[in-house]
């Protein structure tokens, strides 16, 4: 009877071996653990159940293209024991491994009907699609006053890669630097930034305008920066991109900084009460340090326009 089981394991590993086929490939395609394959190859059928046994084979046959009715009769013919031969009782560690093997057998079994349950289950569909879209990001401004909060949005074509490198590296260089010496009795400190809410004012009359060269060359890619030092107390008001970033009055001693991608537009009074500088570069103005003045600033010049005396600047 052993031949017979030998006969039968030998048939099934050359098969496989004839296949080009692994005991890891067979357990993919009959999820069989590959301790029991190896048992069924060894001819080890008595380490199984009978009925487990005759189902593995015949399992293990169908997928090896093999005689399955050739292959469960030889079993049959293997399992079967004479009547007078009195049982042989099992030694102890044999007794061990079959209750290991049993209770493999049971834990297999409970992982084949999991995995048939969510098989048989149909895929839940998404409530809603995965909503890809971003949001335009705004321009990085550090001023303490702020008249129109809305977003500054950036066109498609300053989605380029390069610049908004650049825009995110200038997010943390815009914040307002204060001066390195200490304040003295008339100096303030941000929080003492007054905030004016703009109100409607006649047109100012111009009484003369001059164009000013820019200070360095700004690249088309480059992101334009205004800073201002305020000498003494001044009113001012900043547009960037024709959008309001602030209206309002610097203490002496205040530094404020600010972005645009095309243009600004300031409103000063008194020019002598601030130094402005464009890409860190100082602005020299030949109006009086009196004078109230209005400038446009674009990439390639400077716009200034001598306003009268008349309705001041946050006044």
């Amino acid at each position: 009877m052993t031949d017979k089981k030998q006969d039968i394991g030998e048939l099934l590993k050359t098969q496989r071996e004839n296949l080009g086929l692994s005991i890891g490939d067979i357990y993919e395609h009959t999820r069989i653990n590959p301790e029991f394959i190896k048992v069924l190859e060894a001819g080890q059928f008595n380490l199984l159940p009978v009925a487990y046994a005759r189902l593995f084979l015949k399992t293990y046959a169908q997928e090896l293209n093999l005689d399955v009715q050739d292959i469960l009769f030889r079993f049959d013919r293997s399992v079967a024991l004479p009547r007078e031969r009195p049982p042989v009782p099992s030694s102890p560690e044999r007794g061990i491994n079959r209750s290991a093997i049993f209770i493999s057998l049971l834990a297999f079994a409970v992982i084949a009907v999991v995995i048939i349950i969510l098989n048989s289950r149909e895929e839940t569909p998404l409530t809603a699609p995965l909503d890809t879209t971003t949001s335009r990001l705004p321009i990085p401004d550090s001023t303490a006053s702020v008249i129109l909060p809305e977003q500054i949005n950036i066109s498609e074509e300053e989605k380029d890669s390069a610049k908004f490198v650049q825009e995110m590296q200038l997010r943390d260089s815009t914040e307002s630097v204060m001066p390195s010496q200490p304040l003295s009795e008339n100096q303030v400190t941000p929080s003492d930034i007054v905030e004016e809410t703009p109100t409607s004012q006649p047109a100012l009359a111009v009484l003369s305008t001059y164009n000013l060269p820019i200070p360095s060359v700004i690249a088309a890619e480059e992101i334009m920066t205004l800073s201002g030092v305020a000498s003494e107390t001044v009113h001012l008001s900043i547009t960037a991109d024709g959008r309001g970033v602030f209206a309002g009055v610097l203490s002496p001693g205040m530094e404020q900084r600010w972005l645009a991608h095309d243009h600004f537009q300031v409103e000063i009074q008194r020019a002598g009460s601030i130094s402005l500088s464009l890409q860190n570069q100082p602005l020299e103005f030949a109006s009086p340090p009196d004078r109230d003045l209005r400038l446009t600033i674009s990439r390639t010049l400077i716009k200034v326009e001598e306003l009268d005396d008349g309705p001041q600047i946050g006044r």
